[in-house]
């Protein structure tokens, strides 16, 4: 059996975004490579990250302990750098060190860097670097669905920012849609705190149609019935091209916003700088056929081999 050694992190200002992609990967990484996955938690991690983790029932090792066990591998997907942890596993002897996305340090903390595209050059070149949009990590939920591809004028609108939409972009989007004949239906997370301005603002709507839902578990049905998706630039965005469905997207932070710009260029999605969201870009868009333009170029990208590649990165499978 393979130990594999798991640091990621979120919270209200982050998201579950990292969580929630390394949970997929350290369940394909169980169901085809015999990997047992431990995640490594400190005090000072949030109790969101506990809840997930507790949920997904995978086995749990305080940062501080780690050197005294013997891991084979390693993964870090964290949001920003944790040095106390790093400091305590460089006397752990892995075969490979691998950082996800956002992962640009020292050149002893990793051997492989996998970003989903380039946040510029490192201080040090002594580890390899793997970028592309096709080492995207996707939920089995997501891979498993049918998706039948989406066209004409956007109709059906689902608003979804995550756990915790820091910078309520929910009620920053709702506030510009044109109250037309449009069924919007919105997700809200379980961290959301910005539940007063949102029941305000959603009572100015007399034509449109307004759904709302909390802690879904089920996502990909709901991004499936709709034909454009309002996001931010991390994990719903790439479940939105897997699943043909266009997107606009306004990030929740810059390194967001510079991977949606980055995937925009391809035809994949939208992108709204946060400073440029007004009720006329909106109009603007709602009133062309983005759906099937967006929903045509999703079809040319695979986003369905992402565990893969990263497995055979970690493991040294790249050969067979």
């Amino acid at each position: 059996m393979k130990k594999i050694l798991f640091r990621s992190y979120g919270d209200e200002i982050y998201g579950m975004g990292h969580i929630i992609r390394s949970l997929a990967l350290a369940q394909y990484l169980r169901a085809h490579h015999a990997g047992v996955a431990y995640f490594a938690i400190n005090p000072n991690d949030s109790e969101p990250v506990f809840d997930f983790l507790k949920e997904a029932q995978v086995s749990l090792v305080d940062s501080s302990q780690v050197r005294h066990d013997n891991f084979d591998y390693l993964i870090y997907d964290m949001p920003f750098y944790d040095k106390f942890f790093f400091e305590i596993v460089r006397e752990v002897k892995f075969k490979k060190k691998l950082g996800l996305d956002y992962f640009f340090y020292n050149s002893d903390d990793v051997n492989v860097a996998i970003n989903l595209f380039s946040h510029g050059k490192p201080e040090t070149s002594n580890f390899v670097i793997k970028e592309g949009i096709h080492y995207a990590i996707l939920r089995e939920n997501i891979l498993n669905k049918s998706r039948p591809p989406t066209g004409g004028l956007p109709k059906n609108i689902l608003i979804t920012f995550g756990s915790t939409d820091p910078r309520n972009n929910t009620c920053r989007v709702l506030n510009h849609l044109p109250d037309t004949d449009l069924t919007i239906n919105v997700i809200l997370g379980p961290l959301f705190k910005h539940n007063a301005e949102f029941v305000q603002i959603i009572k100015k709507f007399r034509k449109a149609r307004i759904n709302v839902f909390r802690n879904v578990s089920n996502m990909e049905d709901y991004m499936l019935a709709n034909n454009l998706i309002f996001c931010g630039g991390g994990t719903t965005l790439l479940e939105s091209i897997h699943l043909y469905r266009p997107s606009i997207v306004i990030s929740q932070s810059l390194e967001e916003h510079n991977f949606a710009a980055a995937v925009s260029k391809s035809g994949l999605c939208y992108v709204i700088a946060s400073e440029a969201l007004d009720s006329g870009s909106m109009e603007s868009l709602l009133n062309k056929d983005i759906c099937t333009s967006v929903s045509n170029e999703c079809q040319k990208i695979d986003l369905g081999i992402g565990k893969r590649l990263i497995a055979e990165e970690l493991l040294g499978l790249q050969n067979g």
